[in-house]
């Protein structure tokens, strides 16, 4: 992740909120949305433009965040990019 940052936006702000509790809250069914809610509008606060979802978990949430981000952010989903990916990598073993 670090490489890829460094070498594709390394001339851009990248806003980075600790969102590591969400996969448990969501793995649990305890989805706080308050919790949500604070996090994506600091982001969005701070001037966020783009909001990546860069966990398998987040789709699970992902309506309430492109509700947050309307009009704000772009919110983008790399569920399928990835699988993709996955699919051509397992193809050439």
């Amino acid at each position: 992740y670090a490489e890829l940052k460094k070498s594709y936006a390394s001339n851009i702000t990248v806003l980075e909120p600790d969102c590591s509790d969400w996969a448990a809250m969501i793995e649990h069914s305890r989805v706080e949305t308050g919790r949500i809610d604070r996090r994506i509008n600091e982001v969005l606060d701070k001037g966020a433009d783009i909001i990546v979802l860069a966990c398998t978990h987040y789709h699970w949430i992902e309506e309430e965040i492109n509700e947050l981000a309307k009009g704000r952010a772009k919110v983008l989903q790399p569920e399928k990019a990835m699988v993709g990916q996955l699919k051509k990598v397992i193809s050439q073993l």
